[in-house]
């Protein structure tokens, strides 16, 4: 009960069409001054009965609980004044922020700052790298390879540097710069944690040894399987069957419904199969090569023909063959008779060319150049085996050996 004697639903309804109706704040706003969900004012809103608003309309408050900090002139004045005097000497925005901050007593952030800077056309330090001078080299040079030969440590090496020389150097510069100049270097001294004890790993339950106090697991691996299982909120979920081929498989989580990806990827080729052939065919169509207009490698055709295959030679499975004939006429030459009834293929051949070319056959005769007065006569012969043989060569010269 309230303090006027209403229950507290019909209060909270009261003040939530109150703000809204008569102080014209928003749905935002409303939630923001009683610190309820916007879903509850919407509701309340809706159940009082009276028309809303569109969204558009309405007070909107940026920041109920934290209002904006509102400096008066005599402040800024202030702050401008003093940003004048110290930002020669800054060297980045944040740090300068934050030394204004204190002689101020405030809590602003840098942008703000340097909102008002540029305001009032003041330079505002930016993040700039300082690169040493030959001469600063020289010096860190000599101071570092002093120190390093006494055996310091790194971090007092990095202090006594840094406050000789006036920089602000990290621990890693010295390391490389040690380790360019060939010096040895000496680590901080680790935390001393005592003397090993023993102890008994709540994962696997082995016993180990260690000098830290706050180490309970043996081994990493055995300390992300209990954060693994202690972080799970109902566990690890129960076998399901696969939703694709149907074996039971263990999931990693309550939302897997596949035991792998290959089930996963053809459960959706299946149930988007004109989406997959769609892109197959768009696939095809940006990685398919060009045509290219070629001749056919064969002399007695020379056609040219169309294809993609930047491989392809002849323009059809014919000439091919015409053409593996001609370089490797031996082939069908060089079988006897046990070789021709294991491979028919080549006796078939060979029944079509039954005689090898020599080159007195081919060679033209002495007398060529004479013209001929009398017809030409020649010989043929035929084997035991039906094999058809010219006997002159002047006939095989005048035909041409291509077409004998």
């Amino acid at each position: 009960m309230s303090s006027a004697g209403y229950p507290l639903s019909e209060f909270l309804s009261n003040e939530i069409t109150r703000l809204y109706f008569e102080e014209r704040l928003s749905l935002s706003g409303v939630a923001k001054r009683l610190q309820v969900g916007r879903h509850i004012v919407e509701y309340r809103i809706k159940r009082s009965g009276r028309k809303p608003r569109s969204p558009g309309e309405g007070v909107r408050l940026a920041n109920v609980g934290s209002p904006r900090l509102k400096l008066s002139p005599d402040k800024k004045a202030q702050i401008i004044a003093l940003i004048g005097q110290l930002s020669p000497t800054a060297k980045s925005g944040p740090k300068f922020a934050a030394q204004l901050n204190g002689p101020l007593g405030l809590k602003l952030h840098a942008k703000a700052y340097k909102r008002m800077a540029m305001e009032a056309g003041l330079p505002w330090p930016g993040h700039k790298v300082r690169r040493l001078t030959r001469e600063e080299y020289e010096r860190l040079d000599q101071l570092l390879t002093k120190l390093c030969t006494a055996g310091m440590p790194a971090h007092q090496i990095k202090s006594t540097i840094n406050s000789e020389m006036g920089l602000s150097l990290t621990l890693t510069f010295f390391r490389r710069r040690t380790h360019y100049l060939g010096l040895p270097w000496t680590p901080s001294q680790t935390r001393d944690y005592g003397p090993p004890r023993r102890k008994i790993c709540p994962g696997c339950g082995t016993e180990f040894e260690t000098s830290n106090s706050q180490k309970e697991f043996c081994t990493r691996k055995c300390r992300g399987q209990n954060y693994y299982q202690l972080h799970r909120k109902n566990g690890r979920p129960p076998q399901q069957a696969c939703a694709h081929c149907g074996h039971d498989f263990e999931p990693s989580s309550k939302r897997q419904r596949f035991c792998s990806r290959k089930c996963q990827a053809a459960n959706y080729a299946e149930n988007n199969r004109e989406k997959v052939t769609a892109w197959k065919r768009g696939w095809k169509e940006r990685h398919r090569k060009p045509l290219q207009v070629k001749a056919c490698a064969l002399a007695r055709c020379g056609k040219d023909f169309e294809t993609r295959i930047s491989q392809q030679k002849f323009c059809s499975e014919k000439c091919r063959d015409k053409d593996h004939y001609i370089r490797h006429r031996s082939r069908y030459f060089a079988y006897s008779k046990q070789d021709r009834k294991d491979h028919p293929f080549w006796a078939k051949k060979a029944a079509k060319r039954s005689y090898r070319l020599t080159a007195s056959m081919v060679e033209p005769p002495e007398h060529a150049d004479t013209p001929r007065q009398h017809p030409l006569r020649f010989l043929w012969q035929m084997d035991a085996e039906g094999r058809f043989v010219l006997a002159s060569s002047e006939f095989i010269h005048l035909i041409g050996a291509h077409t004998a």
